[in-house]
């Protein structure tokens, strides 16, 4: 696959993304992908040839990466595709607690957990990346009227960025009355890893495991088709970073 042609030099989008000063240019079509250091074993999205990129940070041997003119188009990608790139920090520091707190749930892929702890799962996700600590409620029903506006959170329930919340946010679903035996009045939440993609706990017909999902199929998922605890109509998404800036 040809590299990355770099544009010019970058900055870290660790200020809340404040507007890149510099980008790199794909050559060719690109696997976005869920995690780094994976081999990319999961594609979130596809950045399309000629697309100006910024490179936000590294892991294992890939970049993690934003499409400048779509930011909700993000993902890793391996630092090989990338040409005379400078040097970025680590995306598992302070620097990134976003892209940290996803990598995190992604560690938990596949291991079981209770179906009633999807909002404990958001929660650790985020422990330890340099943030304040989230505060827990009875659920996610709940938490969000109680938090979502506070703090000086971002947040958004009908923007441009609704579908595609950003990697790291934390995407609720409100509760549906299907499937009481799973306390699925309760309603729903995930991890947002970019692209319309989460890292979720039990929901739907999914099984027990922590696994990813796409939004659009959590919400299907609530109508019938699936026995989980649920998720009804998407809530909204919200971003535990103060000051963070919506990027469009």
């Amino acid at each position: 696959m040809p590299a990355l042609a770099l544009a010019a030099a970058l900055v870290p989008a660790s200020a809340a993304h404040a507007a890149p000063e510099a980008a790199i240019a794909a050559t060719t079509a690109t696997r976005a992908c869920a995690g780094g250091g994976d081999g990319c074993s999961t594609t979130i999205a596809v950045i399309p040839a000629g697309a100006q990129l910024q490179v936000i940070c590294t892991w294992e041997g890939d970049y993690y990466v934003e499409d400048l003119a779509n930011r909700a188009l993000e993902g890793f990608v391996p630092t090989g595709d990338v040409r005379n790139a400078p040097g970025v920090a680590s995306c598992h520091t302070a620097a990134h607690p976003a892209i940290w707190a996803a990598a995190n749930a992604l560690g938990d892929v596949g291991k079981p957990i209770d179906p009633f702890y999807c909002l404990t799962f958001v929660v650790n996700a985020w422990s330890g990346t340099g943030v304040a600590a989230i505060p827990g409620s009875a659920d996610p029903v709940t938490w969000w009227p109680a938090y979502q506006g506070k703090f000086g959170w971002a947040w958004d329930t009908s923007g441009p960025r609704f579908a595609t919340p950003p990697r790291g946010a934390l995407v609720f679903w409100y509760g549906t009355n299907l499937y009481p035996q799973y306390d699925s009045e309760d309603g729903h939440v995930a991890i947002s890893l970019g692209n319309g993609w989460v890292v979720s706990t039990e929901q739907g017909s999914s099984g027990p495991d922590v696994h990813l999902v796409t939004i659009a199929t959590v919400t299907k998922q609530a109508d019938g088709s699936g026995h989980g605890p649920g998720s009804g109509t998407e809530m909204g998404w919200v971003m535990p970073i103060p000051g963070y800036q919506i990027q469009q």
